[in-house]
């Protein structure tokens, strides 16, 4: 256990609940921030009761509190607030699981509502960096599929639902390249995207330890073997773009990313339509004008 939490006292529960966030498979940087961001609830809510009452006894009128205190007097953007606010939520179930507590006080709790104005954001050559080391340095059992997945994002440019869709057949791997195909609902036609050696040699490295059921075809799988979903698709960006310190980082970002390269590479808006998928170059004339 850290010894940046002797202050909080009540030494025994905070070492459980760090073996929690640890055996949730949680990449290190991110259990290291939820218990920064738990150190701090403790720090308002010990302030708040004059230092008496015990942590395991706070309720959601603290934790409302606690958030206007951010908003109002600490003026925190709402992306932040919302990482601090899951911070308590980990440990409100961590609680519940463990014994501690009859009742979520963080049941009835909602994330504030974010800006969307920078959504048209991409990714720098560091920022991509960043990214690829927080993956690199997080959660050991998933660390290849996370990077194969946020690659493939990055460098072909897909949609969460053409990523999620993927088969293991749609990969073809070459001696010094390879290229994936996106097939259309119905399975036939499609469009086949060359990858870079980068991406072919990560994608070689996960199906070297990708453990499927009998008939299940899909690329990407969860830990249980089942395919992956959009929402653990979009969490995984999410937290490894907090972990490397991004901010507000989507899989439409990672794409948006791969347009400009395209973009920038070529300059023909065919092709960025050919690489995107879009059928209509209107489309693709729209996309560009919003991020360019």
């Amino acid at each position: 256990m850290s010894g940046s939490f002797t202050e909080i006292g009540d030494q025994e529960w905070l070492i459980q609940f760090e073996h929690y966030l640890l055996a949730s498979d949680l990449a290190p940087t991110t259990v290291s921030n939820y218990l920064s961001d738990l150190q701090g609830f403790a720090r308002w809510l010990r302030q708040r009761v004059e230092g008496q009452a015990s942590f395991l006894r706070f309720n959601p009128a603290d934790v409302q509190d606690y958030c206007t205190f951010l908003q109002q007097i600490q003026h925190l953007s709402a992306a932040t607030i919302n990482r601090r606010l899951q911070a308590i939520r980990k440990f409100a179930k961590f609680a519940l699981v463990a014994g501690l507590a009859e009742t979520d006080p963080t049941s009835g709790l909602k994330r504030l509502r974010e800006e969307r104005a920078s959504s048209a954001r991409m990714l720098s050559p560091d920022e991509v960096t960043r990214l690829v080391e927080a993956i690199q340095n997080g959660r050991r059992s998933l660390a290849k599929r996370d990077l194969a997945v946020v690659l493939v994002v990055l460098h072909a440019g897909l949609k969460v639902g053409e990523l999620v869709n993927l088969r293991v057949a749609d990969f073809e791997p070459s001696e010094e390249s390879g290229a994936i195909t996106v097939r259309h609902h119905d399975g036939e036609g499609g469009r086949t995207i060359p990858l870079p050696p980068e991406v072919c040699s990560a994608l070689q490295e996960y199906l070297q330890i990708r453990l499927a059921p009998p008939m299940v075809e899909h690329l990407f799988l969860s830990q249980q073997g089942a395919p992956i979903s959009a929402r653990s698709v979009q969490r995984l960006i999410r937290e490894y773009a907090a972990a490397a310190g991004l901010g507000e980082v989507s899989s439409s970002t990672l794409r948006r990313t791969y347009a400009q390269t395209v973009w920038k590479k070529t300059g023909d808006l065919r092709q960025v339509a050919r690489a995107l998928g879009h059928t209509r170059l209107n489309s693709t004339i729209r996309y560009m004008a919003s991020i360019l």
